[in-house]
């Protein structure tokens, strides 16, 4: 199945296993402003350029890429284009201003529940690859340029997808991740309100951030008890407007597979939203010599 990376955004303080409870507001993050910052400060085209010499593509909507028949036109969702001066001007807003020009912006007047004078610092943990080494670093050096002071933390992936580590206790701030989809996107389990791994659930699901929007859980389930094609594009195209737009996340790119065929195969046609090469064996050919 087709798979693409992203970036999580924690909504909440991170929490160890031993909890009792998310409901504490990550004091930088669960400010609209900052994860917008640092949507617009990342060039994925640049990443793309760099990790695939320009052979994959920026993602826009969470699920879905752009030859899915679900996927949402980019005029009904919002959009984040690599726009350093955008970056700069949403911290400003958001009370986070570098008073000592030391590169790093601090908390003067930011009401997201940081003090004031605390740096604009934040951990990014995700497990060591190639890919996921260099797309770390150019993100990094990205979020270093807006104001951000940065901790890349690759960790073992035992301890970043533990049952009782990383991501499913909430223990990080911005997770770098990999996203499955395919004809049918699904969605509920990383994005429904009813799948926030909480202590008094067991910590069970995968909407790692903690990002509840009601019309987006709405959808999603809409779309998963209909067949009709409309029904579930109607029923999408809410789903990625309210993602989009409250960013609980950012979608970066889909990873390259590549394919080899003889020279005589005929109609052989990828498709990313498809689960197989071969998703069209009825139209393949073979010519003959």
């Amino acid at each position: 199945a087709p798979i693409w990376e992203q970036l999580g955004f924690n909504l909440h303080a991170p929490t160890p296993f031993d909890s009792t409870g998310r409901d504490v507001a990550h004091p930088i993050l669960s400010d609209l402003r900052v994860r917008q910052a640092i949507a617009h400060a990342i060039d994925r085209q640049a990443l793309v350029d760099d990790i695939y010499a320009g052979r994959s593509s920026v993602m826009h909507e969470a699920l879905t890429y752009d030859n899915h028949p679900l996927y949402a036109p980019q005029d009904r969702v919002v959009v984040y284009a690599h726009d350093p001066d955008r970056a700069a001007q949403l911290l400003d807003e958001a009370g986070w201003i570098d008073t000592d020009a030391d590169g790093v912006r601090e908390c003067r007047g930011c009401t997201s529940g940081a003090a004031e004078g605390d740096p604009l610092a934040l951990t990014y943990r995700t497990t060591s690859s190639a890919l996921r080494d260099r797309a770390a670093g150019l993100i990094e050096a990205d979020l270093e340029a807006a104001g951000f002071d940065v901790a890349v933390e690759l960790l073992p992936a035992s301890e970043f997808f533990g049952d009782a580590t990383g991501l499913i206790v909430g223990d990080f701030e911005i997770g770098q991740l990999a996203g499955v989809t395919g004809a049918d996107p699904g969605g509920e389990l990383q994005y429904a309100c009813n799948y926030i791994p909480l202590p008094e659930n067991g910590w069970y699901g995968e909407n790692y951030g903690g990002w509840c929007s009601q019309a987006a859980s709405e959808a999603l389930y809409a779309a998963a008890s209909t067949p009709l094609v409309d029904a579930r594009r109607a029923a999408f195209a809410t789903f990625h407007r309210e993602y989009t737009r409250d960013l609980p996340g950012l979608p970066l790119f889909p990873r390259l597979d590549v394919f080899v065929a003889g020279p005589r195969v005929e109609n052989l046609k990828p498709n990313d939203s498809m689960p197989s090469l071969t998703w069209n064996a009825h139209e393949l050919r073979v010519r003959n010599p």
